[in-house]
């Protein structure tokens, strides 16, 4: 069971999130979308933040491959790989976002208590 998620902003703050046991969640900040962490923090979810996450996600195992807008340059990249052991979810995309994306950076949120913003 694995969690990578990178978020990539030209001019904003990037977001690494990540996790191997599904217990510990290490965030990396960046500024400008630098993809080197100029601050890491590690976080422990609660066991009801992570049953939430994960059912708020499941529907997402149906996202596409890859969303791209061909026409921003710059803007945000992102990629998301999430494997609870009962679903997978891998999928990326630059400036263009697949259906539910709000309410999965929503959760994002709440798992990692609140430190990812826009």
């Amino acid at each position: 069971m694995t969690m990578s998620i990178s978020i990539l902003r030209f001019g904003g703050l990037s977001y690494s999130v990540a996790s191997s046991d599904l217990v510990t969640v290490t965030l990396g900040v960046s500024e400008n979308g630098s993809p080197f962490a100029e601050r890491v923090e590690a976080v422990t979810p609660t066991p009801e933040q992570w049953a939430t996450f994960w059912e708020t996600v499941r529907p997402f195992q149906t996202w596409g491959r890859e969303y791209v807008d061909p026409d921003v340059l710059d803007g945000t990249q992102w990629s998301v790989l999430l494997d609870s052991g009962e679903f997978h979810v891998h999928s990326s995309g630059s400036n263009a976002y697949p259906e539910g994306w709000p309410r999965f950076m929503d959760a994002l949120r709440h798992l990692t208590g609140g430190r990812l913003y826009d």
